[in-house]
């Protein structure tokens, strides 16, 4: 059979079996559902626990419909690899789990005015500028409405307490 018969372009590399990486995709997915969930013990007021959780909760029953999609998937192969880069890729996930760990450490803004230009650099934003302004805006709308609006507190801050 020619390539023109199979309908695959020769560039195409397989992904690999679609059923068995959304299995473990959501695997991976309940695992830091756990994870963060047993962290939020960690927060002090019981209502200010609700908010991620429920977040924890919406993320832990997506992976599960996931899981039940990769089941019904089988070994049916996917068309292009999930991760065509896995520099690209391990830059962006480790400043997100060092993110992650300093917000409790550090405090959310202080952890946010790095993070959020880090980011917004790694996926190509280059108007330092543009990045700058999203992030304070960012940062005083999550202010104004988790502070200011709800009175919830937010990880103590290391530098303005």
């Amino acid at each position: 059979m020619t390539e023109e018969q199979t309908n695959t372009p020769p560039e195409v590399e397989s992904g690999g079996r679609e059923g068995l990486r959304d299995q473990v995709s959501a695997c991976l997915l309940m695992a830091v559902v756990a994870v963060f969930w047993w962290d939020a013990n960690a927060i002090n007021a019981v209502e200010a626990q609700m908010y991620p959780r429920l977040v924890l909760g919406v993320l832990g029953a997506l992976s599960v419909l996931l899981f039940i999609r990769g089941i019904r998937l089988g070994s049916q192969m996917a068309t292009a690899p999930v991760i065509t880069s896995w520099v690209a890729f391990l830059a962006f996930l480790i400043p997100t789990i060092i993110y992650a760990v300093a917000v409790g450490t550090i405090g959310f803004f202080t952890s946010s005015i790095f993070y959020i230009p880090l980011v917004a650099f790694l996926i190509g934003l280059r108007q330092h500028w543009l990045n700058a302004l999203v992030t304070l805006i960012f940062l005083l709308a999550t202010w104004l409405v988790f502070v200011a609006l709800f009175a919830r507190p937010l990880p103590q801050e290391i530098f303005w307490g």
